[in-house]
């Protein structure tokens, strides 16, 4: 090849590479990818680029960047790869309401991947696209059907028809296919299987997977009495029990409930929805990170929810969100919980909803009041609440009662988390001795120094029983049904 063709094949070979290893820093940014992956990736660059014009490869190229900042940000904020089968079914419920992906884009992700595309586009306008290139393109091309080939045998199709009759015991690690083909293939082509083998329909007839109750050993157990509260608040970090602006703790009342109650951090992955959170904790099952199981969960055979709602009156669940919202009106009802208010009925009650998400939210400072009227002035009660505050830092002046923190890059979540606080110390205060509280996160944060965990707080009011259980690893959501089963069933 003499000097003048390789003058024209660089620059061509240098805008496959960067486009190649656009594909692959979105890969390792958000599925951590096998090695493989970055010949895939260069193959596929080549053989697109080959046959592109220059009109298709600015599409490409936009497509590229756009999808990057999307599965990363995703990734972030889910803590795992967006699948195909994830945003089938799950994200319309985010659609409905107005969420969008854009709260929670990484700005130095988004402005590499949109710097990246700019590189493209003036390499693409630059350089002569007239080369022959046909013939390395169906080299290319066939090259990268040969590497998919061979990833079938060590992941074939058949592991997209998983089977349910698998013993529990071999499932509860099991690691889904379209996870594994993430790290093998890549998205696009995980994407592809995921829709043309019907797995996204099909995952949903499974079982969910009872976890076990191993680790909680060490955990004392509460004595429960007949007055039971649980509050799922929304997303609630480990690191928010001692955050602090200056001198000021952020959520003052939950940080100082860690020298009278149990404290446990646990694993505060974001499965899809924070439904899922708390059927994990009712059910003891481990939910999938591809669907809300409301949505498809009909009946509840294990719910702590519907055996406490059987054996205690009245029993309420409250949620700032419309009744249907990811089903869980109606999977609190099936559970048997005699008074489901979410917003609709609350605004029955003459509680406003505040102006966002499609039909509005219940702040929590509304919300909390209204649950503190519904406890009887003697007997046992259950309530359960999910607060709302938290996560609409977006917007936190429609929520707050005021700014309580205005600088820094987490102010406003931080202003929602103490209005969050705020709220809950004001209905504890007010509730009777003796109760059993019980609170935990629905997830991880989205504030950027997150732990990744979530706290796990249990108490009696009125006692002491401080417990911290930072060394105990490996508890999840649904290990915790196990530990609220075993104090709460001689009531039951």
């Amino acid at each position: 090849m003499n000097f003048r063709a390789i003058k024209e094949w660089l620059p061509f070979f240098f805008l496959v590479s960067l486009t190649a290893a656009i594909s692959t820093f979105c890969q390792i940014w958000s599925i951590h990818p096998s090695a493989p992956i970055i010949g895939i990736n260069f193959l596929a660059s080549l053989a697109v680029l080959s046959f592109a014009n220059k009109k298709t490869c600015v599409i490409i190229f936009l497509l590229q960047c756009i999808s990057s900042i999307i599965l990363t940000s995703a990734s972030s904020a889910l803590k795992e790869p967006l699948t195909l089968t994830a945003i089938l079914n799950g994200m319309d419920y985010a659609l409905d309401f107005g969420l969008s992906i854009y709260i929670y884009i990484q700005v130095y992700m988004a402005l590499f991947f949109v710097i990246c595309l700019i590189l493209q586009l003036i390499c693409v306008y630059k350089i002569n696209l007239n080369i022959k290139r046909t013939k390395i393109g169906f080299f290319s091309l066939s090259a990268l059907l040969l590497v998919y080939a061979i990833s079938f045998t060590s992941l074939p199709l058949s592991a997209f028809w998983p089977n349910d009759k698998i013993q529990p015991g071999e499932i509860v690690n099991w690691n889904p296919p379209e996870r594994r083909s993430l790290h093998k293939r890549g998205y696009l082509a995980t994407y592809l299987i995921e829709l043309f083998t019907g797995y996204s329909s099909r995952v949903k007839q499974l079982q969910p997977i009872m976890d076990t109750p191993s680790g909680i050993e060490e955990i004392p157990a509460l004595k429960a009495t007949g007055k039971i509260i649980f509050i799922q608040v929304e997303s609630l970090d480990y690191d928010l029990l001692n955050a602090a602006v200056g001198d000021e703790y952020v959520m003052p009342f939950l940080h100082d409930l860690q020298k009278a109650a149990i404290i446990i951090p646990i694993d505060g992955a974001k499965k899809l929805g924070s439904a899922n959170s708390d059927f994990e904790i009712f059910t003891g099952n481990i939910a999938s990170s591809n669907y809300i199981h409301y949505t498809f969960t009909k009946t509840f055979p294990n719910s702590l929810l519907s055996e406490i709602s059987k054996k205690i009156s009245p029993s309420f669940a409250f949620h700032g969100m419309p009744y249907f919202y990811m089903n869980q009106g109606p999977a609190y009802t099936a559970q048997g919980v005699e008074h489901v208010l979410c917003l609709e009925e609350m605004q029955r009650e003459g509680i406003t909803p505040r102006h966002m998400w499609g039909d509005g939210v219940i702040a929590d400072q509304d919300m909390f009041p209204l649950a503190l009227s519904k406890i009887p002035q003697s007997g046992n009660f259950f309530q359960f609440i999910i607060t709302m505050n938290m996560h609409t830092f977006e917007n936190p002046r429609d929520v707050c009662p005021q700014m309580y923190f205005t600088t820094g890059d987490d102010h406003a979540f931080y202003s929602c988390s103490r209005s969050t606080d705020d709220a809950i110390r004001n209905y504890i205060t007010h509730v009777p001795d003796g109760t059993l509280v019980v609170i935990w996160g629905d997830h991880r944060s989205y504030s950027r120094d997150n732990s990744g965990k979530i706290p796990f707080i249990a108490f009696v009011k009125g006692e002491e029983h401080p417990f911290d259980g930072s060394h105990l690893q490996g508890l999840t959501r649904s290990k915790m049904h196990f530990y609220l089963e075993k104090i709460i069933r001689p009531l039951l």
